[in-house]
């Protein structure tokens, strides 16, 4: 099962897209990736955040 990822104290399915710095990330099994658009801080392409409930070992973006 793909790990979660965490963004400023918000937990993100694997898959799940948000913006930082004007430049979309995906999370790719607990660790944030390039996605290579641009994008708006105010509104993240696809944020999901993941149930609070489920796997514990999450990576945080460097």
């Amino acid at each position: 099962m793909p790990r979660e990822c965490t963004l400023d104290g918000k937990r993100y399915e694997h898959g799940a897209t948000a913006c930082q710095n004007g430049r979309e990330i995906r999370c790719n099994d607990g660790t944030w990736e390039p996605a290579g658009s641009p994008c708006s801080e105010a509104g993240p392409a696809q944020d999901r955040p993941a149930d609070e409930e489920n796997d514990t070992s999450l990576n945080e973006i460097s």
